[in-house]
């Protein structure tokens, strides 16, 4: 991937996606929730960040230089985020505001109070359809495979 004439990653088109070495590549190939998260520790090959209850282990490298307790962008992608009961442990509690339906899944516009931006979360098949209508109130979990953080960017 080139970026104002940089290579910015080289890779398959799933390392890319998987493990983005930078911001620009996690925001640039595919959909991506960036989330404010706090890093907790670095411990090679993986660091721990906390977003609300939640911690969430991603690769270390992009973080090497980031002290502990510093604010991070936690990137996201809508199939890592989980739909759970309200109230469940280690969730965040949000609201449906939308649903978008593309044959093999839903794609959920969800509210909550720990995001800046409205979370996209894609959920396989049609059953969101009939679970999760809009004005729903859901619990949401991050499955963290296939999650990165970055320094925080300016916003």
């Amino acid at each position: 991937m080139i970026s104002e004439g940089q290579i910015r990653q080289l890779g398959t088109p799933l390392e890319i996606y998987r493990r983005p070495n930078d911001s620009f590549v996690a925001s640039f190939v595919g959909d991506a929730n960036r989330l404010r998260g706090r890093l907790i520790s670095i411990a090679a090959p993986d660091a721990l960040v906390a977003w609300g209850p939640m911690h969430i282990k991603v690769p270390s490298a992009p973080l090497s230089n980031t002290p502990a307790d510093a604010s991070v962008d936690l990137y996201v992608r809508p199939e890592h985020l989980r739909i759970k009961s309200v109230g469940e442990p280690g969730t965040l509690t949000a609201s449906v505001v939308s649903q978008v339906y593309h044959a093999g899944h839903v794609d959920l516009q969800l509210e909550c109070q720990a995001c800046t931006e409205r979370l996209l979360v894609r959920s396989a098949g049609d059953q969101a359809i009939r679970h999760w209508p809009a004005g729903t109130r859901v619990g949401i979990s991050i499955d963290a495979d296939g999650c990165a953080a970055f320094p925080m960017a300016q916003r």
